[in-house]
């Protein structure tokens, strides 16, 4: 769960954005916050990839995803 932000300058081109939000792992809440670009091939698909770091007492975390959105 979280909230993502971004700047889109058309509907098939490309987007960066920011995000923040949470994990919930066993009952354990870790806060989260990342950046990311997307690469927008039609109205309806994108390709994604964006690094994320977990707010953990002994650090940060990083990780790095990439993924596909579809929509309709």
């Amino acid at each position: 769960f979280g909230v993502v932000g971004s700047i889109q300058w058309s509907e098939v081109d490309w987007l960066i954005f920011s995000q923040a939000g949470a994990e919930l792992l066993d009952d354990l809440v870790t806060p989260i916050v990342g950046a990311g670009g997307a690469l927008r091939i039609s109205r309806h698909l994108q390709l994604d990839l964006s690094v994320n770091t977990q707010i953990k007492r002994d650090g940060l975390r990083e990780r790095y995803l990439a993924g596909i959105t579809a929509g309709w």
